[in-house]
């Protein structure tokens, strides 16, 4: 499964894989109306699949987040499926409060909030640059009710 290490919240110019510019350059290509896309826009298998092994898809309630779908470089990164749970049940580690804080504040600030750490494995050995951008995204009345998570790896 691995572990999530050092990350802190950084600005969109702190990220550096090209695949994190994509992901802002899709999000705001989306933005119609709002000051955030709507949710029924989106559509990245079709229009950017080289995006969509590389994201998390979540449905946002009032206390909590679920997991829809976990692209597949994701799933490949956490040893696993996640799809279909709560936020609040994954096992995350010490880095769950973190994210959770994360998915949060992109729904309190209704902006992408992009986060760079290390992914190691379990014997925390070759840590990986992780770039991880969350999206929020409207319904028709503008409530932010779905995030992307986009990440970045070398």
């Amino acid at each position: 499964m691995g572990h999530l290490i050092n990350a802190s919240e950084v600005n969109e110019q702190a990220l550096s894989y090209d695949v994190s510019s994509l992901w802002v350059a899709y999000w705001r290509s989306l933005i119609r109306g709002h000051d955030v896309p709507r949710a029924s826009d989106l559509s990245i298998i079709e229009q950017n699949p080289r995006l969509s092994p590389f994201a998390i898809w979540l449905a946002v309630y009032e206390n909590d987040f679920h997991v829809r779908v976990v692209g597949e470089a994701i799933r490949d990164l956490y040893g696993g499926g996640q799809a279909q749970q709560k936020f609040s049940n994954l096992k995350l580690g010490p880095a769950h409060s973190f994210l959770q804080k994360t998915l949060a504040k992109a729904v309190e600030e209704r902006r992408i909030v992009c986060t760079v750490g290390h992914h190691a494995e379990d014997d925390m050995t070759r840590p990986t640059r992780l770039e991880r951008l969350v999206m929020p995204f409207c319904d028709e009345t503008a409530q932010i009710t779905r995030l992307l998570v986009g990440y970045g790896l070398p």
